[in-house]
């Protein structure tokens, strides 16, 4: 139950964008559009079976053939003044959320990244965790 790392990138001085859906899915369609515009390349994940409630199962002549879970993937990409890491969580898993959190602080921690969030409902998660330096950006803000 964790982290599963897929590779290990040497990244330097990493800001971890981190983004969730929410009202008009405006931080989870940035995020994955940055995603895209950059080719980040997927890394990581959380992996669900803990956090979530399959969104999708076939059960055929009773042998389980698919079962699927709302992604929570992490991406990568080098830059010239400081990589940078993206998550993308289809879904907010709030019965757990903390301990979802406590999962990305390690990999924070792990790359010794400082954290750029967009959210929406995870807010008042993020503010009751007081390991999470968190810069929040309103809407029209630049940073």
């Amino acid at each position: 139950m964790g982290i599963r790392l897929y590779q290990e990138p040497r990244l330097e001085n990493p800001v971890m964008v981190a983004s969730w859906p929410g009202i008009g899915n405006i931080g989870i369609i940035a995020v994955d559009t940055l995603r895209e515009m950059l080719g980040a390349e997927e890394f990581g994940e959380i992996e669900p079976w803990h956090f979530f409630y399959p969104k999708r199962v076939l059960i055929r002549k009773g042998v389980l053939e698919c079962l699927e879970f709302p992604g929570s993937k992490f991406y990568f990409r080098a830059m010239e003044r400081g990589d940078l890491i993206l998550f993308v969580g289809e879904e907010q898993n709030t019965p757990v959320v903390e301990l979802s959190l406590n999962l990305m602080e390690d990999l924070r921690k792990r790359y010794r990244a400082e954290i750029e969030q967009a959210y929406s409902r995870i807010r008042a998660e993020v503010e009751r965790n007081p390991q999470l330096r968190v810069k929040q950006v309103q809407q029209g803000e630049r940073t």
